[in-house]
């Protein structure tokens, strides 16, 4: 469930412009102790104070970052797959909304961009963790290693393959450090998870 909140967490930070309510919880002191146990510098984190003035600069550093107009990060995979004639909708965005629509995810009703958002992604494992701490709940263990596996392999064929290269534009361009500690969490949760996963496919299903 620790995985799945992060991916949730994750998700709602590369959404959409921050709430008050998320930001208060990104700059919390328990938050920030969490941090800080895995390496992000909270330094300049601990400096800001989570007012409307931040809530409206981050709006803006936002829009900058993800939206455009000017040099921007395009938050889709096909872009960053796609070499110098990435686009929006490219063949990955097909094969990718196959994939997840396959695993009988749903998206959230409030979104409506193209299925290969990075929020998407990391919402979908933040969906598939959640099915796997229910199946390790519940004692399947074959389920729950089976989902394990459907994660490495999401991981292998999408995430994986591009998280990196969008974060460290993120990382390259960003002015406020929410959002450059945030792509450095990001980067390293993900790496440590494409990490610890390469070994499923060695794990058997223990006898009763």
């Amino acid at each position: 469930m620790e995985r799945n909140g992060l991916y949730g967490l994750l998700a709602s930070v590369f959404r959409e412009e921050l709430s008050a309510d998320l930001l208060n919880h990104l700059l919390s002191p328990d938050f920030l102790e969490g941090l800080a146990a895995v390496g992000v510098d909270v330094a300049a984190l601990s400096a800001l104070e989570p007012d409307d003035a931040l809530l409206e600069s981050l709006s803006i550093e936002f829009s900058r970052l993800f939206v455009g107009p000017g040099k921007h990060v395009p938050p889709y995979e096909s872009v960053h797959l796609g070499g110098d004639g990435g686009t929006l909708w490219g063949p990955e965005t097909s094969t990718l909304k196959r994939f997840i629509e396959q695993a009988g995810f749903k998206y959230d009703e409030k979104f409506h961009g193209l299925p290969d958002h990075i929020s998407v992604e990391l919402e979908f494992m933040a969906h598939l963790t959640g099915q796997e701490a229910d199946f390790w709940r519940e004692k399947d263990q074959e389920k729950a290693i089976n989902c394990l596996r459907f994660q490495k392999d999401f991981l292998d064929r999408h995430l994986g393959r591009w998280v990196g290269l969008f974060l460290d534009e993120v990382t390259e361009l960003a002015e406020f450090p929410i959002y450059q500690q945030m792509a450095y969490l990001a980067q390293n949760f993900v790496a440590a998870e494409s990490d610890e996963l390469s070994s499923i496919d060695d794990l058997e299903v223990l006898s009763n």
